[in-house]
């Protein structure tokens, strides 16, 4: 069976596991991901497993202010080119064929890591579904995450974790004592310059802690 995910040992050298580093895959060609299987996909999901909005966002969005765009689920996603949105389909996990294909990125990914991380648990997969331009606002994602490029390219802006100026000891506490807290987050001009920034093209991806 081909290998999912390629993570090569320089990239990987002094990062992990608490610091960014680039990955690739060989997902870019999955029919799982071309668009009338997302359609499908979208369509046996729950609503609340759905979001999409407006793709042209402040990097700042206020999460109670989020524009829609007007558009069903299935139109989004068909028009998703020109309709200038932003789609996110959540825990796809459920859905047979992306449970196993995930068990597999991941059995990789423990067999490489081994014992750093300890147990792993409540894997999830989400597929954002996005048109050219759209912005994904400044928060923070309490999961260790790998970010997989599959169509188009984009820029991911990453930064320190532990830099409590960014994230508030307060706020970090607020989001593990009430997971239904938002994850964006305020952002300040001056923040932009702490920015480790990763260009991705398909096949390519970031790990993030």
């Amino acid at each position: 069976m081909q290998r999912c995910l390629i993570i090569e040992a320089e990239e990987a050298a002094g990062r992990f596991p608490h610091r960014p580093f680039r990955v690739a895959h060989r997902l870019a060609d999955s029919p799982l991901f071309e668009l009338s299987r997302l359609v499908e996909l979208g369509r046996s999901l729950a609503p609340d497993r759905v979001e999409y909005n407006l793709g042209e966002l402040d990097v700042h969005q206020d999460p109670a202010s989020v524009p829609g765009n007007g558009l069903s689920v299935e139109e989004t996603i068909e028009r998703i080119g020109q309709c200038r949105s932003w789609l996110v389909l959540k825990n796809v996990e459920q859905d047979p064929d992306y449970r196993a294909l995930l068990e597999g990125c991941m059995a990789e990914f423990r067999a490489w890591a081994g014992q750093t991380l300890g147990r792993m648990a409540d894997m999830m997969a989400f597929i954002f579904v996005t048109s050219p331009g759209s912005v994904t606002p400044f928060h923070f994602d309490p999961e260790l995450n790998f970010l997989l490029q599959i169509r188009g390219d984009k820029i991911m802006h990453a930064f320190d974790e532990a830099d409590r100026e960014l994230l508030p000891e307060t706020r970090l506490e607020q989001q593990y004592v009430d997971p239904s807290t938002h994850r964006n987050l305020t952002f300040e001009p001056h923040y932009q310059a702490r920015a480790e920034s990763f260009h991705l093209q398909p096949g390519q991806g970031v790990y993030m802690p």
